[in-house]
């Protein structure tokens, strides 16, 4: 998978701005400010029908037409394989999403048309922080390839909305609460399974990818990265064990347990890597996460994944960077887009990887 081209109307900074982009690497460069992670989020919004940054739609119009009664953003784009994509957004008409001019139903529908991994300088937290960023690294990956997983994962969220709404109101009695909470619980249970199941079946196969590229980036013989699931129910007896939950669930006024609550620790030496890691090697550890969910994505589509990096190589060391570099010249042929404010040191480094690129200027 490739896009040939990108046409933005309206998004973010953009009046108006077309390019052409290099089948393999592209070199996204500028002064910080003019726009160029707002580029790479416009290839994200058009493979996943939102902003990397969960910025509301509305807002993502460019401030100079967002209160007109017209108001809106286009993205459109042109792929190896001759078809169009195009996302638009007006507050007045919704959004809507097409491939050769036919709109999808559902946003779902078009998870995984455009497979595509990015690492932006906010993804370190998926190490630092809690474990909303793991399942939604977890998520963000399955739901491209599985749509059973992700029809369930949205299904159980909007049930899981509602049953906290539920525990939330005092105004409704314990027992009509039992009684909408037991259907909440019955209709939980086989999405849990099926939520289960993928995570499950992806930790067992992204493990020895994660913990082979670990180590080709860092090249520490002493030091093993890997990757644990940390499930907050068993999908066995699930309704039982969501009934014993309840009377702590309605006294905290929220579910205490399900996928919500699951994690994927994170382990450097069967250390959580949070706790143990320097930032050098949560650089390594972020980087190797990457890597692998790119491999990961490749193996299971057989196609290639978009590969975004914005301000890669700002404040990585020159190991790290050779050897990121030379995995991506020799292991990944696909399409890669990186954002920098040096234009020298990016063309001296494709340069040295034998890469085959393209420099767009972002003035």
């Amino acid at each position: 998978m490739q896009i040939l081209s990108i046409k933005l109307d309206h998004f973010k900074n953009y009046t108006r701005y077309e390019v052409e982009f290099h089948p393999r690497l592209n070199l996204i460069l500028g002064h910080n400010g003019v726009g160029k992670t707002n580029l790479l989020d416009a290839l994200y919004y058009l493979a996943f029908g939102k902003s990397y940054y969960s910025i509301s739609d509305r807002q993502l119009i460019n401030f100079e037409f967002m209160d007109g009664h017209d108001s809106f953003f286009r993205i459109e784009a042109l792929s190896s394989g001759k078809d169009q994509f195009s996302v638009s957004f007006s507050p007045a008409r919704g959004k809507e999403i097409t491939k050769n001019k036919v709109p999808s139903e559902r946003i779902s529908d078009h998870i995984g048309e455009i497979p595509l991994v990015s690492i932006f300088p906010e993804d370190i937290y998926i190490i630092r922080h809690g474990s909303a960023l793991r399942r939604k690294f977890v998520d963000g990956t399955v739901g491209q390839l599985d749509r059973s997983y992700l029809q369930a994962l949205m299904r159980y969220n909007q049930i899981l909305r509602q049953k906290n709404e539920l525990l939330r109101n005092r105004r409704i009695s314990i027992r009509d609460k039992e009684v909408l909470l037991d259907k909440f619980d019955m209709d939980m249970g086989p999405l849990i399974q099926t939520i289960d199941s993928g995570r499950s079946r992806f930790v067992e196969e992204f493990d020895p990818l994660f913990s082979s590229f670990y180590q080709k980036i860092a090249q520490m013989e002493n030091e093993q990265a890997s990757v644990e699931f940390a499930r907050s129910v068993s999908p066995e007896n699930i309704r039982t064990t969501l009934r014993k939950a309840r009377l702590e669930d309605i006294e905290k006024g929220r579910s205490s347990i399900g996928p919500h609550k699951d994690d994927f620790k994170i382990l450097l030496n069967h250390q959580v890597a949070k706790n143990f890691a320097s930032q050098g090697q949560q650089k390594s550890i972020l980087f190797s996460l990457k890597l692998a969910q790119y491999a990961y994505i490749q193996s299971a589509m057989q196609r290639w994944p978009l590969l975004l990096l914005d301000d890669f190589f700002e404040k990585l060391d020159h190991r790290r960077i050779d050897h990121v570099m030379a995995i991506l010249a020799s292991e990944h042929p696909g399409q890669i887009f990186v954002t920098d404010t040096d234009e020298d040191r990016m063309i001296r480094m494709a340069n040295q990887a034998g890469l085959d690129y393209t420099v767009i200027s972002i003035l």
